[in-house]
């Protein structure tokens, strides 16, 4: 199956401030998917764009924020991610390029398991990857993914223990993504998310048994956007730049006994006793993925400076694709078209 699109991310200035995510535009080259839609885009909206009688932008907005012509994007979405930057406290004005930014995370997650007929069935959607490491929130850059459980289940631990040693200060930000529901949940249980958004339609798609590539980018804005833990992934990630291990973060901020404490409670048994090996083990394990992290982020970085130095012309419209950024997902992954 081919990807539905290739994407570039676009430049993280290296500040945890939100308005600086915003301050450049994303950029997207995709594939054409197919529609089933014919309705006109004829009612005004407070964004300068109209949508048709179901709530549908047309093609102008998908212009403006380099999304594909075919993908029907709802107003109740442009409406989520406009609540999420005030949420976020970010003074920009400008919702779309917020999406624009959101919608080429969700195809480098999803990567070459979306549908370039433009609908997902459940198995589809199951398939998706389990989860994702993002450095900020759906509106920043994305780490790395996790195709399976096993790798999702690692990462998981990892940030705990993370965020325990720090007192709860750091998240590396780890993120369930479609694939985690695996058997867990059904269609039904994705559209009726959207009905609570708002969303009763699904333009893009004609079988009742599928749900159109745009819904599901939706779906990911809802569960998203209510994410209370962006400072915390922002303060690790500006602490993997710091070049400081957990340990030291963590004696440096909160002090000797209280990292004793915290092993100590790691190490201790149910039978009360004391396993030192198991204690080595962890912090062993943590200090490897903070060094992970911090290489794949270093490369991240680089590669949205050296992208922000190339001249695009926006005015034709004609979109970037990043063909040597890098994924962390158990090893370095190279992605693009």
């Amino acid at each position: 199956m081919s990807s539905i699109s290739s994407v570039t991310s676009s430049p993280l200035l290296q500040t945890t401030n939100i308005n600086a995510l915003l301050s450049a535009s994303s950029t997207t080259t995709t594939d054409t998917i197919a529609s089933t839609s014919t309705t006109e885009a004829t009612i005004s909206t407070q964004w300068g764009f109209k949508v048709d009688e179901n709530g549908y932008f047309g093609a102008d907005f998908n212009a403006a924020a380099g999304i594909p012509s075919n993908v029907k994007i709802n107003q109740k979405t442009l409406e989520m991610v406009s609540n999420s930057m005030q949420d976020l406290g970010s003074s920009s004005n400008d919702p779309i390029s917020a999406l624009s930014k959101a919608w080429s995370n969700f195809t480098k997650i999803a990567g070459n398991s979306l549908d370039p007929d433009g609908s997902m069935s459940l198995s589809q959607i199951d398939n998706m990857p389990v989860s994702y490491v993002t450095d900020s929130s759906i509106y920043g850059n994305i780490v790395s993914v996790q195709q399976t459980q096993e790798e999702y289940l690692k990462s998981n631990e990892t940030m705990n223990a993370v965020s325990s040693l720090s007192n709860g200060q750091l998240d590396t930000g780890v993120t369930t993504f479609f694939g985690v529901n695996k058997g867990v949940n059904k269609l039904s249980d994705y559209k009726g998310v959207l009905s609570e958004i708002g969303i009763t339609t699904d333009e893009g798609n004609a079988n009742e048994d599928e749900i159109s590539v745009g819904n599901l980018f939706s779906w990911f804005v809802d569960i998203e956007s209510g994410s209370g833990r962006v400072e915390a992934t922002q303060a690790y990630y500006s602490f993997l730049q710091s070049g400081q291990s957990i340990e030291e973060y963590s004696k440096s901020n909160f002090g000797e006994d209280f990292f004793s404490e915290a092993m100590k409670g790691y190490g201790t048994m149910p039978d009360g006793s004391y396993n030192g090996e198991l204690v080595d083990q962890l912090l062993k394990e943590v200090d490897d993925q903070v060094t992970k992290d911090r290489e794949a982020y270093k490369s991240i970085l680089q590669a949205n400076a050296t992208q922000s130095t190339t001249p695009t012309n926006t005015s034709t419209k004609e979109y970037l694709t990043l063909n040597d950024s890098t994924l962390l997902s158990g090893s370095l992954l190279s992605i693009g078209s």
